[in-house]
């Protein structure tokens, strides 16, 4: 039985595919981190610090990307209206949309709209990442620091 508001097509039998996904990136990161660590055995802790500081980041935009595509993305059973013209829009995919955050930097998916009568594009916001929160500056959500 799945959770209320959790995407169906994320799941092969009983196996959640976003967890087995998480469990590969974790391991892909240990293995990074493995390699750096044994190339650099004299390491002081400040530079293995300044080492994981880009990687936490990274790992921490794809958990987020993962537990978003899990709820859906933003992805709506009924089709938002166009604020331009009034129409529905057509759903055109989830897309990558760069993201800085306090302790993440990374692609997070979003479902993506599209107005065929008028060009009008829009993403749903999302409460998980804080719709209205940030302010979008050259393609980048900032958390408004």
């Amino acid at each position: 039985m799945l959770k209320s508001g959790v995407n169906p097509h994320l799941y092969y039998g009983r196996f959640c595919l976003i967890t087995i996904w998480a469990e590969q990136e974790a391991r892909e990161l240990w293995e990074e981190i493995d390699r750096w660590m044994e190339e650099h055995p004299e390491a002081t802790l400040k530079e293995i610090e300044r080492y994981l500081q880009p990687l936490r980041r990274k790992f921490l935009a794809r958990i987020v990307a993962l537990q978003l595509l899990k709820r859906g993305a933003g992805v709506s059973l009924e089709a938002p209206l166009c604020s331009h013209c009034g129409r529905p829009m057509e759903y055109k995919g989830i897309r990558g949309r760069p993201t800085v955050g306090l302790e993440l930097e990374g692609d997070l998916p979003e479902a993506y709209y599209y107005c065929p009568h008028c060009g009008e594009g829009f993403s749903p916001p999302q409460a998980a990442i804080g719709a209205g929160e940030g302010t979008k500056e050259g393609g980048r959500v900032s958390d408004g620091s």
